[in-house]
């Protein structure tokens, strides 16, 4: 399960595998499932911005964070991935690389190493959809960290590819969510610029 790469249609009807771990009982499609975790997030969004987080970079808030966002749908929000997948890090390295993560992030915010908070907020994006850390989420969690982070240090948050600030249109636009896949690809491979590019286009 990956929120980044796959896409089934809305109309897919969701497998037993698909449905493990469903709080809602009446869910049967991927619509059904995406209006249910849309909800959610919109209340973990009114939940999360516009106020301060003393703990932002750590592994308790992102479990928070994501617990708060999906905790509505499934039984696991909030709760590390506990099997392989064929994206994201072994998921025995998991705590280490999300600890590894916060500090570079705090690290690059105290010290003047050239980089803007533009660059610290989408390379925190990006690590976490690379360590992937929960079963599904991990993008829209990434997303949203981003923006908490931006707007700690007073600018503004990203605009994910089409002045959407929540990054639905990630979500709903094809053609938008090639561009992110894309880019966040391309950052896989230390190239950042398609990311910059995107977030504030």
């Amino acid at each position: 399960m990956s929120d980044l790469f796959d896409t089934p249609p809305d109309s897919t009807e969701l497998s037993e595998e698909d449905k493990e771990g469903l709080i809602p009982g009446h869910i049967t499609f991927r619509h059904e499932l995406n209006a249910a975790e849309q909800a959610n997030i919109l209340d973990a969004r009114v939940w999360a911005l516009g106020r301060k987080h003393k703990n932002l970079l750590t592994e308790a808030f992102l479990k928070k964070l994501h617990k708060q966002m999906y905790g509505q749908v499934w039984k696991w929000a909030g709760q590390f991935r506990r099997k392989e997948l064929n994206i994201g890090v072994p998921y025995h390295q998991i705590p280490t690389e999300v600890k590894k993560m916060f500090d570079d992030v705090a690290y690059w915010l105290e010290q003047d190493n050239g980089l803007t908070h533009d660059e610290i907020a989408a390379q925190l994006h990006h690590r976490i959809t690379y360590i992937h850390p929960f079963p599904n989420g991990n993008g829209r969690l990434a997303r949203m960290m981003a923006d908490l982070l931006l707007e700690q240090l007073k600018c503004p948050p990203f605009t994910w590819g089409t002045g959407d600030h929540q990054g639905d249109a990630i979500l709903s636009d094809p053609a938008v969510r090639e561009r992110y896949v894309q880019a966040v690809k391309a950052a896989d491979g230390k190239n950042f610029e398609p990311l910059m590019g995107f977030v504030r286009s």
